[in-house]
Formats: structure tokens, sequence, C-alpha cells
């Protein structure tokens, strides 16, 4: 498995125009080597470029315990040099034009969009095609077992919670030779479609 690679936002919000407050991605580039990506953005250089907050994901940050917090909102990169990095370490590591490229985040309806705000904010194009963009959570809900390999060992870091899913999605993919064997009586269950 090469080309692949597992995206983290930590944020104050849940919709595009909210504050990221660190970006971190983990995955295997496209000579098979792994690498990864982590820098926190500074929280008052995005609120002064415009980028906002949820009240009710702000109270959640309240929750969590002093370091975790500190982690997350204690960052002092510029917002822009931080997605130019960003572009900078996919366009490097991985063949985004490539027929096997892809990139995956926890809800492709939240880190997506969410970058793509910071991304279009800098007049910076994605550097992948949207049809690469793949919903791990929608695997590990429809493949429960993929969460006991995640072994994340420190939650809401970006970069530790995008490793602990890299993880899940190897070991999914390493059952791939599974899923190619075609199971027996596929015929009896279709859906209209004549399978050979």
């Amino acid at each position: 498995m090469k080309n692949t690679l597992m995206l983290d936002l930590e944020t104050t919000g849940k919709r595009p125009g909210c504050c990221i407050l660190s970006i971190g991605a983990a995955g295997i580039d496209k000579k098979g080597e792994e690498v990864n990506f982590y820098c926190r953005i500074s929280y008052d250089k995005s609120k002064a470029e415009g980028f906002e907050d949820d009240s009710e994901t702000l109270a959640w940050w309240l929750k969590q315990d002093t370091a975790t917090r500190n982690e997350s909102f204690g960052g002092n990169e510029d917002p822009q040099d931080v997605v130019n990095e960003f572009v900078d370490f996919v366009r490097k590591n991985f063949d985004t034009s490539a027929r096997d490229f892809s990139i995956w985040s926890k809800g492709s309806d939240f880190d997506f969009p969410i970058l793509k705000a910071y991304l279009d904010a800098y007049d910076l194009e994605t550097p992948w095609p949207f049809w690469s963009q793949r919903d791990y959570r929608t695997l590990q809900a429809v493949f429960p077992f993929i969460k006991r390999a995640e072994t994340n060992v420190e939650k809401h870091n970006a970069l530790e919670d995008a490793r602990a899913q890299m993880r899940g999605l190897i070991t999914f993919m390493s059952l791939e030779a599974i899923f190619k064997e075609k199971p027996k009586n596929i015929n009896k269950v279709n859906m209209g479609v004549t399978l050979d």
C-alpha cells in the first residue's frame, strides 16, 4: 500500500470558516515510505484573518484536560504559512494524479471542507482531485474491527489521530486479498446486475 494519506484537523468548529488549530497527516508516500506532517496554527492569527469559532466546540475544548488544550491552542505558526507547507508536503510526497492515490479523513464532510476554506482564503488549489477523497468514518462503521488496530496514544492531537486512523486503514487494506475473491452465491443477491 502506497500513495495513501490520512488527514486530521483539530478545529474550533464543525463548519468551513472555523479556525483550524492544527493539521496532522500520516501516510505511505509514493515510494512506500512512512511520512508525517504536523503543524499547529496560531489561534489568534486565524481569528485575525476572519476565521471563527463555534461556541459548542469551544465549550467542548474547555472540558478537555489542560495539556490537551495547551497543545491544541498553543500554536504560533501563521495560517497561510502552514497551509502552504501542507500543500508542499502533499505535492512532494504523493503522486496525486495517479489512480492509486487516496486521501482519507474521519468524516469527509468535516476535514476536507474546513481545509478547503483555508485553501480558498489564500488562493491555493486543493493539491488532489476531489475523487481521491475517502471517508474513514464510513469504513470504521462498516468494519468496526479496524478500531481495535488504531491504538491512539494521544487523543485530540491531529498527528496522533491521523496515525491511529492510518493504522486502522492499513489493517483493513491488509485484508484486501479476502475481498478480491468472489463470494459464493453472490448471484442470488445481485441488485439486478448479472455478475460474472
